[in-house]
């Protein structure tokens, strides 16, 4: 129901009310007039009226409370698309079937429902006339600026509404619609409402009459706060606007007064009063008047000073004045000002002059007062300067002081001297006008005077261009009294140049007259009654002038004397005409010339372009045989012609050239030896340069009895035979007027065909030739041809003899057509031989159509069809086909509307229907097009990428499209065997997409048929459809869609609310903290700085993560590659996809295993983790001999380009070394790895054995050959895995307990204190001993700034470098100084009895002083008694063991029969043993940490003893070279055999379980240690972390080549200069090792190891007892027998302190060697 409020009507609906009869649906109505939409509100109840929501079908509702508009309920306008509800309402008097819409609420939550309760609309009903109101023409719209669209009135272009009832404002005006694009707003004081795009006033503006006027000026705004600020205006209170006072009106933003300039005014009381101006009439406002404008409220004349100007036709005329283009103003030019309307140069005579600018012409002075210059007393100012009184320009009266210059008088009006009459002044003289330097126009006074002309600019006559003054005459420069200089030259002739004046003079024998030399005695030179006579024809001498002249009746022309009367003799209107032939008399000249389109030629007159004639240019020569010469422009004959009379005669022709060689050959004529000329002979006579022989046509007759010709009589008067009355003569013939070639006036004339009256004979029109009197086309049958491709009729060629067109052979002539024989009209014998045409029989000999068809144009069309007879339309049988009986005969045209398309009656528009424009296609997909086959007609075809399927255009390669092979681009889309897009075998079309059957969005699947679908997804159900998806129909049994609590994600599936992917209302809905809400789909996405992988929302640099924006990862073990951070593959490492980090891939170094599966032979799994075998560390993931572990990489932009260690998990690294070693250039490795190729970054990056080391000592230092032309350099790191138990920073305020403990200080600052400090404490009797791994104190021009203090020992920078001390007492402070200082440092504590236990405690929990332990170190108590025990049940699992190696092919064959046969003897060497000792189960996965000594000073140990040796150390080419240090490769005698390494593998394993057990028993109730402990391990761990990545220094040497990477000369000489990024060089001497130390003495037991010297480790002490299977020199601390180091403390992957020796004691019962380090590797050594 619908109720009218004033001019808007109201209607509101709940949704699913069924009052109005039509079911969610509301019907309006306009009784009057169009309906247009005003608003749509989605409109709420409160929630106490208890009304259902947007659904009212299944809860009805009172309509009356629940379905009515209150002004109090919940009221929004509906933010949804208006356009179905404007499209089907909006200019309609009836709007039926509106569906009724919902929205959210956005009142008060606990007064209203969230959902609203029903729908209003409010709407116009548009009278006729208005805008958006009904019309049946434009000029039914009320506003000038509307047209009527067919039914209703709206905007024209560039014009728009915004409302009902509005205005058409012009867009881009006030009101009017803009943007900030192309429709800017271009009213004064506008400016674009981005909101509403409509231009209003800026702001300090206001509307009034719509323009925009100030506020206070005069119309603008006013109110108690905005005052009137302009003269003559007030305040008007009722309408607060500015208004004028009285007397005054208001124009444009100013008051003026009345009959003023721009005041009122009208044709009463009130004139316009002002100079120049008049009053408009239409607008009663005073303008100024035509030819004038306004400036500064005065009239000025346009052109003039003030006055209007511009570019184009309104120049400035006045004198020192210019165009103002931006004011459109005459204004003075710079260096000029205004003084009374006149600009004046400042300077000048009544210009400005101040202190700055002085007065610079002649008697001036400035007055200051009025800052102008003024003339002297006895002179007055006229124009720019002062002139003397008396003198032109000066002052003067007619008293006592007159006028006193030639040809001047007194103007007694302006009192100055100026000019007579008739004259005019320049440079202060007067002269006559017209002449030089006289006064001129273009008008009535042109310049008279010669080689003068006007200067406009000046109006004043001077000499034209190449012209210069002589005595007041003009001469040419270079000619007689012409200019000359070095530049221009005398060109005349008898001339020379007279330096002195620069002009051009004549040469001795010669003199000047008028502009030239003449000689002397001849026409127009010197001469006298004495020796100089005229000597030229006709001349005599003037004895006054002294000058050769014509003599009477003679007149002179281009310096020849010529007879007056004759050609270029003299001449006038009066006695003395032109007597020559085709001369006339030029009245200007006074001479005789040639007529007009005459020349002369050697004093004869011929007629241009005929024989001897002018041509050239545009004139040629149009007489027969002639050619222009185009030197003399003159027109000769041609070769064999020649000139008589005025034309050209061929030679031996009639009036042609003749004589013994050319004899007369034209009929009738013979030589005449006189002339040379032919004429005509005896019998024949000459008529029209022709000779006629008598009584034959043209020819002398006496009678018509005379004349023999046919058709002639003898015309009598002229005594010659002539075509008789009613014929006329055509190339010697008569013929009969109106025939071909006779006579006649017009066309009509002409009876026969193809004629046409031309010259006034009948001729055979254009492309038609007389052929027997019959008119023919050329190139049709019978016509004219010269060549085959000349007969354009099909099937005819030319006769070569007749040189006319016939048919072909096997065609024959039928009604001037050529047919083939056996086609439509062409020749046959029987019916058989018509063959060529369909529906054809012989008859007559002619093949003709059969009955039912009929010929149309050529081809027998069966009647009732397209084309084919047919009496009404019931006789056209074609689909859309009419017959036509307007045309002859009646044939089956297309109907209207259709239009035939080679023989198909097409739907124009439609598909291969006819169009003009794209708009005229029906089908949106389709263009068009030129027809391929018929030219000129356009008509409907698919765009590129579209073909007609069924009709319709579709999408090449797309769902119902045209398609090839396996083309087709949709997903799950197939070729079909039709060439046609289909769904895939399984899927379905739904909503124009291929969908898995039973997936979400899919057809639901029913494998039992029985009508209940079923769907794939848990989380979806099977819902009946309704919107006809399945290409027009319900799809059935129904679709996929996901359940209640679940929504569709982007990959297809049904994921749960609030999870990455899932539906979400607002950020905290996901469950992912890293991800957010997205505010367009509402689904949960990761946040910025995340992406998601496998579920989980990964932050950038994480495995799976985004990289930073140089391509690099935070996450541990990860590259950089195309974007992406991906695992080290190259490393062998992979993505756990449980915890997301990088690991080991199974079966690698520190990889998950099973027994045996070690890829690397020198590998054990242990715990099922790959670990290398004693003796064996890693270097790049891979088992090589040595005693520190090693990576290595490249330098550039590779990913792989990584120094990252690889520690097992619970141990931390730490970098012994870094350093460079050099690739050979046989492999032809690139200066830098920039490649993500892992073949070619494993070859160029890994060490080798023909690698050499680029600095420092020993044997395999780079030799200098070495070193030699091009080589690359690769990066190497050291470093050991330390315990994260046996490791604390100085600063930490914590303490660590151990065997061995290291102690560093962190990288970051330590907060400023003076001194950090560490305590050590024994729990036992034992020595302990401070090794000092890495030592380098900071130093500051060369002064030492920190000291390391053990007890009361300070080492300095200069004997800390190999650090070696020894405390007996249990107990020491162990101190650094100024921390903050660069220095750092890495010491080992180690208790030399291997069962006593350090306790260091640094920072606060630092104890100031200890207690010497008196207690010795048992090892049956503590935390041994576990690990004793653990030993024992190891030696029973390791006797089980042995007996499983024993019978292990036996037990081998009975359980596992399938596996590989046995593999052939093993090698005794390390190199290929798989199982040489136990490995600990601490060995993992290593934590990426920073490294402590990253600074700019650079940093690297220093303690030697971990160098490598060339000679030793490095394996044949092909395999990894061992990394050990001071030794070479263990031999096969110092490996024990097979069987007690297995058994020590297991007990190992046995003690390594109990050890852990101990471990969890010992720490189960330390929780708060344990967190003491994770805080220092946070911060350790940043003072310690490996150093991932370094480049090397890019400077050549001289032996470089391009590219190559070489070190600089500080890089070998200065060991304590780092390198440009950081990184150290050091170089120094290889520590000793054992074997190559003086041999020692035991010492007895209870006496203490003495603190051994510099460069030397502590005595080795004799052990109490010992085992048989030890060599000799072992025991007694002499040389180790096997060359091996026992230096090495902790390998790369070592057991742990206590761990390690508690195996080896318990398997060899050996007693700790006090004074050996402990981790001696004895295990794989005895």
């Amino acid at each position: 129901m619908a109720i009218a409020i004033g001019e808007v009507y109201r209607a509101s609906y709940c949704y699913g009310d069924n009052s109005a009869g039509n079911s969610n649906n509301i019907n309006i109505t306009c009784q009057e007039g169009f309906i247009y939409i005003k608003d749509i509100i989605a409109a709420g109840k409160p929630k106490s009226l208890d009304c259902p929501t947007f659904d009212h079908n299944t809860t009805p509702a009172d309509k009356l409370k629940c379905c009515s508009y209150n002004e109090s309920d919940c009221l929004a306008t509906y933010t949804g698309s208006w356009d179905q509800f404007e499209n089907m309402c909006n200019h309609q008097a009836e709007c039926v079937g509106i569906p009724v819409i919902w929205g959210s609420n956005t009142c008060n939550e606990t007064v209203f429902d969230s959902i609203s309760n029903y729908m209003v609309i409010e709407y116009y009903c548009i009278p006729e006339g208005y805008n958006f109101g009904p019309c049946n023409s434009s000029e039914d719209c009320n506003d000038p600026a509307a047209v009527c669209n067919k039914t209703y009135c709206e905007c024209q272009d560039g014009y728009t509404s915004f409302d009902a009832y509005d205005d058409c404002w012009k867009d881009g005006k006030l009101n009017g619609f803009c943007d900030n694009g192309n429709t800017p707003c271009s009213d004064a004081n506008t400016q674009c409402d981005d909101m509403e795009n409509r231009c209003i006033c800026e702001t300090g503006f206001s509307e009034w009459n719509n323009v925009c006027f100030e506020d206070g000026e005069s119309l603008g705004y006013c109110d108690d706060i905005t005052t009137c600020k302009g003269d003559n205006v007030q305040c008007n209170t009722t309408i607060n606007r500015c208004v004028c006072t009285s007397g005054y009106s208001h124009y444009i933003k100013y008051c003026y007064e009345d009959g003023k300039l721009n005041g009122f005014c009208d044709n009463g009381n009130t004139p316009c009063s002002d100079t120049n101006t008049e009053c408009d009439i239409a607008e009663n406002r005073c303008i100024c008047e035509t030819g004038f404008s306004d400036w500064n409220n005065v009239c000025y004349e346009d052109g003039k000073l003030n006055g209007f100007c511009d570019s184009g036709d309104t120049q400035c005329s006045d004198i020192n004045t210019e165009c103002d283009i931006l004011g459109s103003r005459c204004v003075c030019e710079t260096g000029f000002s205004e003084w009374n309307t006149v600009c004046y140069e400042d300077g000048e005579s009544f210009g400005y002059c101040n202190e700055s600018i002085t007065c610079k012409g002649d008697n001036l002075q400035c007055d200051t007062t009025i800052k102008r210059c003024i003339c002297i007393t006895g002179y007055s100012h006229y124009i720019n300067n002062c002139y003397e009184d008396g003198n032109l320009n000066g002052f003067c009266d007619s008293g006592s002081t007159p006028c006193f210059d030639t040809n001047t008088e007194c103007d007694t009006v302006d009192n100055r001297c100026k000019c007579e009459t008739g004259f005019s002044a320049w440079n202060y003289v007067c002269y006559e006008d017209s002449k030089l330097n006289g006064f001129c126009d273009n008008g009535d006074t042109p310049c008279s005077d010669t080689n003068t002309e006007c200067d406009i600019m000046e109006n004043r006559c001077i000499c034209k261009t190449g012209f210069s003054e002589w005595n007041n005459v003009c001469y040419e420069d270079g000619e007689s009294h012409g200019h000359c200089d070095d530049l221009t030259t005398c060109k005349g002739d008898n001339l020379q140049c007279d330096a002195t004046i620069n002009r051009c003079v004549c040469i001795s024998g010669y003199s000047h007259y008028i502009k030239y030399c003449y000689e002397d005695g001849k026409l127009n030179g010197f001469c006298d009654n004495g020796d100089t006579s005229c000597s030229d024809t006709n001349t005599k001498c003037d004895i006054v002038e002294n000058r050769c002249k014509c003599k009477t009746g003679f007149s002179e022309r281009n310096n020849v004397c010529y007879e007056d009367g004759k050609l270029n003799g003299f001449c006038d209107s009066g006695d003395t005409s032109c007597s020559d032939p085709d001369t006339e008399c030029d009245i200007m000249e006074n001479r005789c010339k040639c007529n007009a389109s005459f020349s002369e030629w050697n004093n004869v007159c011929y007629e241009d372009g005929e024989s001897l004639g002018y041509c050239g240019n545009i004139i040629t020569c149009n007489g027969d045989n002639l050619a222009c010469d185009s030197t003399l422009n003159r027109c000769f004959c041609i070769t064999g012609y020649s000139h008589y009379i005025h034309k050209c005669y061929e030679d031996g022709r009639y009036n042609g050239h003749c004589n013994g060689i050319i004899s007369c050959t034209e009929n009738g004529t013979e030589c005449d030896d006189t002339t040379n000329r032919c004429v005509c002979g005896v019998t024949y006579s000459s008529y029209q340069d022709h000779c006629y022989k008598d009584g034959e046509l043209n020819g002398m007759c006496p009678s018509s009895n005379d004349c023999v010709d046919l058709n002639t009589v003898c015309d009598s008067e002229i005594g010659r035979c002539t075509c008789a009355t009613g014929f006329s003569e055509y190339e010697g013939f008569c013929y009969k007027d109106g025939e071909i070639h006779g006579a006649c006036d017009i066309t009509s004339d002409c009876v026969d065909d193809n004629t046409v009256c031309s010259d006034g004979r009948c001729e055979c029109i254009t492309s038609f030739s007389e052929i027997n009197g019959v008119c023919r086309e050329d190139g049709t049958v019978g016509g004219y041809c010269n060549i085959d491709e000349d007969c354009q009729d099909a099937n005819t060629v030319c006769n070569s003899v007749t040189l006319l067109c016939e048919c072909t052979s096997t065609y024959s002539l039928y009604a001037g057509v050529c047919y083939k024989d056996g086609g439509l009209h062409g020749a046959c014998e029987k019916t058989a031989d018509c063959i060529d045409t369909p529906n054809t029989e012989c008859i007559d000999y002619r093949c003709k159509c059969i009955d039912g068809y009929s010929d149309i144009n050529n081809t027998c069309i069966e009647d009732g069809t397209l084309d084919g007879l047919c009496d009404v339309d019931i006789n056209c049988t074609d689909d859309n086909t009419i017959c036509n009986t307007d045309i002859s005969p009646s044939t089956c045209v297309c109907d209207t509307g259709h239009t035939n398309i080679l023989q198909n009656c097409e739907l124009d528009g439609g598909l291969d229907g006819i169009c003009d424009v794209d708009t005229d296609c029906t089908d949106e997909n389709a263009v068009c097009i030129e027809h391929s086959s018929i030219l000129g007609t356009n008509v409907c075809r698919c765009r590129d990428g579209y073909s007609n399927v069924d009709g319709i255009c579709k999408q090449d390669n797309h769902l119902g499209g045209r398609c090839t092979g396996t083309s087709c681009l949709d997903d799950n889309a197939v070729c079909s065997s039709e060439s046609i897009c289909v769904c895939d075998e399984g899927f379905t079309v739904v909503a124009d997409a291929c969908m898995e059957d039973g997936s979400n969005g899919g057809v639901c699947t029913d494998d039992d048929d029985d009508g209940n679908g079923e769907c794939n997804d848990d989380n979806a159900e099977c819902i009946q459809d309704t919107l006809e998806q399945c290409d027009g129909i319900n799809c059935q049994p129904g679709l996929c869609q996901c359940v209640a609590g679940y929504s569709m994600g982007v990959s297809g599936h049904c994921i749960k609310d609030g999870e990455l992917g899932g539906h979400c209302n607002r950020d905290r809905d996901c469950s992912d903290v890293n991800a957010n809400c997205g505010r367009l789909l509402f689904k949960c996405y990761c946040s910025t700085g995340f992406i998601e992988y496998h579920g989980v929302c990964i932050e950038d640099g994480n495995p799976g993560g985004h990289c930073f924006s140089n391509n690099t990862c935070s996450g541990s073990h990860t590259i950089g590659k195309d974007g992406t951070c991906e695992c080290n593959d190259v490393r062998q490492y992979s993505l756990n996809t449980d915890t997301l980090a990088c690991e080991r891939e199974d079966d690698y170094i520190n990889g998950k295993c099973s027994t045996n599966t070690c890829i690397d032979i020198h590998a054990s799994c242990i715990d099922s983790m790959c670990v290398c075998n004693v003796g064996y560390v890693q270097t790049n993931g891979q088992c090589t001999q040595g005693d520190t572990s090693s990576v290595t990489s490249c330098n550039g932009s590779s990913a792989y380009n990584k120094l990252e260690p690889d520690c097992p998990s619970d141990t931390t690294s730490v970098v012994m070394d870094t350093y460079q070693r050099v690739k050979p250039a046989s492999l032809d490795c690139a200066p830098e790895m920039n490649t993500d190729n892992d073949t070619v970054f494993t070859t160029c990056c890994s060490p080798e054995a023909n690698d050499c080391r680029l600095e420092g000592s020993g044997n395999d230092v780079c030799a200098p050959e070495q070193l030699t032309g091009q080589y690359t350099t690769y990066n190497v790191m050291e470093y050991i895995c330390v315990s994260d138990d046996s490791l604390i920073a100085i600063d930490d305020d914590d303490e660590t307990t151990g065997n061995v403990i290291y102690v560093t200080n962190p990288r970051e600052s330590t907060g400023g204190s003076a001194m950090e400090k560490c305590s050590v404490q024994a729990n036992c009797k034992t020595d302990i001993v401070i090794y000092g791994e890495y030592v380098k104190l900071n130093q500051a021009n060369n002064v030492c700034t920190q000291y390391l203090i053990i007890g009361n020992v300070t080492y300095g920078c200069n004997n800390s470098t190999q650090l070696t001390h020894t405390v007996t007492s249990g107990f020491f402070m162990f101190k650094l100084s100024n921390p903050d200082d660069n220095g750092r440092f890495v010491v080992r504590i180690n208790a030399t009895n291997q069962f006593a236990d350090l306790t260091v405690s640094c920072g606060d929990n630092a104890e100031a002083s200890g207690t010497k332990p008196d207690n010795s170190c048992d090892p049956t108590t503590g935390h041994w008694i576990p690990i004793i025990i653990g030993a024992v049940i190891g030696v029973l699992a390791l006797l089980i063991v042995a007996a499983s190696v024993i019978f292990r092919k036996k037990i081998k064959r009975k359980l596992c029969p399938s596996q590989e046969p046995e593999k052939g003897p093993v090698d005794p060497t390390p190199m290929n043993r798989r199982f040489e000792g136990g490995i600990p189960a601490s060995v993992g996965t290593p934590s990426l940490m920073a490294v402590p000594w990253k600074n700019t000073g650079g940093w690297s140990p220093m303690n030697e003893k971990f160098k490598r040796n060339a000679a030793t150390d490095l394996p044949k080419a092909g395999t990894l070279p061992p990394i050990i240090r001071n030794g070479t490769a263990p031999s096969a005698n110092s490996i024990s055999p097979a069987k007690p390494l297995e058994r020590k593998m297991s007990i190992a394993e046995q003690l390594r379980n109990s050890q852990k057990e101990n471990d969890q028993n010992k720490h189960k109730n330390s929780d708060e240690k344990k967190k003491k402990r994770a805080k220092k391990l946070r911060k350790a761990k940043i003072g310690i972390m490996a150093k991932s990545a370094f480049e090397l220094p890019k400077q050549g040497m001289n032996n470089s080549s391009p590219g190559v990477f070489k070190p600089n000369s500080n890089f070998y000489q200065n060991p304590q200069t780092p390198m440009a990024n950081g990184i150290p060089n050091h170089s120094q001497s290889l520590r000793g090792s054992i074997s190559n130390m003086p041999y020692v003495h035991p010492l007895p037991t209870n006496v203490p190891a003495p603190h051994p010297p510099p460069n030397r480790l502590p005595p080795v002490r004799e052990p109490t007892s010992f085992n048989a299977s030890l060599h000799e020199g072992q025991m007694n601390g002499g040389p180790n027998i096997s060359g091996q180091s026992s230096l090495r403390s902790i390998p790369g992957n070592s057991l742990r302190s206590n761990e390690m020796m508690s195996s080896v004691r318990s398997v060899t019962s050996v007693p700790s060697t006090p004074g050996r380090p402990p981790f001696v590797r004895q295990s794989s050594r005895n």
